[in-house]
């Protein structure tokens, strides 16, 4: 077996009951968030942002926007991943 370590730990929780007290931004859509809701209620999230477009003019006003957060949580499909993973 060969190790990388420069990845990150890959851990498996519930998530009903997995606790993050630190502050975090949640990037969803209102569709994901309505069916998340109930696992991720241990998560303190201090802010919200919907991803609903993709195009480019929409993502950059994202980008540019100041955040005050520990860690991002991504909650969605395939176009929210992808985003996130931008901002």
């Amino acid at each position: 077996m060969y190790k990388v370590n420069q990845l990150p730990i890959i851990e498996w929780t519930n998530l009903k009951t997995f606790e993050d007290k630190r502050r975090a931004i949640i990037f969803t859509s209102p569709s994901a968030e309505k069916e998340s809701k109930p696992y991720i209620k241990g998560i303190n999230f201090t802010q919200k942002i919907y991803i609903e477009t993709a195009d480019r003019i929409s993502v950059e006003k994202l980008a540019k926007k100041q955040r005050a957060a520990n860690v991002g949580y991504a909650v969605g499909g395939g176009k929210v991943i992808d985003i996130a993973k931008l901002l």
